[in-house]
């Protein structure tokens, strides 16, 4: 049984009907202010949520792999230069120049020298391998490839060698070295 109270039921239901109105002009204005910063807002932290996802599942994201690019570039400038970015190194414009640390040369039947062996073949190699080969190179038991970028066309007997370097090797690690 409801208690008496001798208020009509309509002046309750105003008073919530107030309340209710006072807390939607609040978060009006709440809203109001935000309006600018809120579309930014929400794809910031759509872009963290998807990025925290697929790290989690173990896939590469394009924030990943440019801190992977940037620390690796840092430790295999230093490695393989010894030089790191010291003004000693620089050339003219600042550029860092550096030598190819193996810079052995080969004699293929022609006469002629090159950098690799006359038979050698690009690997098909996963992109982790296949960065370490543009920046450090291989060692066999007999002979050394030195880093890919300082290769050149010339140093492949092969046309479709000397092709596949040009168009899927070098351009790809040459952009991405622009990039960084």
């Amino acid at each position: 049984m409801p208690t008496l109270t001798g208020i009509s039921p309509h002046v309750n239901i105003l008073r919530q009907n107030a309340i209710m109105v006072a807390e939607q002009k609040r978060m009006h204005d709440l809203l109001s202010e935000k309006k600018e910063d809120l579309p930014t807002e929400i794809a910031r932290k759509v872009r963290e949520d998807i990025e925290t996802f697929s790290q989690e599942q173990g896939n590469i994201t394009l924030s990943a792999f440019q801190s992977f690019q940037s620390i690796l570039l840092e430790k295999m400038d230093d490695r393989l230069n010894g030089l790191g970015s010291s003004s000693a190194a620089t050339g003219a414009g600042g550029v860092v120049t550096v030598t190819p640390k193996n810079s052995q040369q080969i004699c293929w039947a022609d006469g002629s020298f090159h950098r690799l062996p006359e038979d050698f073949v690009l690997p098909r190699a996963k992109f982790k391998s296949a960065f370490e080969m543009w920046w450090s190179g291989t060692t066999t038991a007999n002979f050394g490839i030195p880093a890919l970028r300082f290769i050149e066309r010339s140093d492949f007997s092969n046309l479709k060698m000397r092709n596949k370097f040009s168009s899927d090797w070098a351009l790809l690690f040459r952009h991405l070295s622009e990039k960084n």
